[in-house]
């Protein structure tokens, strides 16, 4: 008499691993939302402080933040903004008129909060995004 084993799984058990797998991926791939927007913000913050050494290079070579409407410094780290827009929102980047100073912001993903560099050195999170007038961070 030949005893025949059944081995392998049922299509039950199949079934019920296959489920739990799917759990398992969904709540992982929710969790990594939160984390793709801190990446991202942290991009942000690294391209707008990239923006304060790349104008100070500029002021270096033109001892001025400002020269025409067409030339200012906001031109020169057009690159740098643009790559925080890209990974954040929308980067706004003003000059003083008189060339004593600049203003660059952007908003960020994970909070309701701005990150904001300027020319005299600083750059912090702002509550708000800073008032059309202003030229430093608050």
């Amino acid at each position: 008499m030949k005893t025949r084993l059944n081995k392998g799984f049922t299509l039950i058990e199949l079934l019920v691993v296959i489920a739990i797998i799917g759990i398992l991926s969904g709540v992982v791939l929710a969790s990594l939302n939160g984390a793709r927007n801190k990446a991202k913000d942290a991009s942000a913050k690294a391209s707008m402080s990239a923006v304060r050494a790349d104008a100070e290079m500029y002021w270096d070579d033109e001892t001025t933040y400002y020269v025409s409407v067409d030339d200012t410094v906001c031109v020169y780290v057009k690159k740098l903004t643009d790559a925080a827009t890209a990974q954040a929102g929308t980067a706004i980047c003003r000059p003083q008129t008189n060339g004593d100073g600049y203003i660059a912001y952007v908003p960020l993903n994970d909070t309701t909060k701005w990150f904001c560099v300027d020319s005299t050195g600083n750059a912090k999170l702002e509550e708000a995004m800073p008032l059309s007038g202003a030229l430093t961070c608050l």
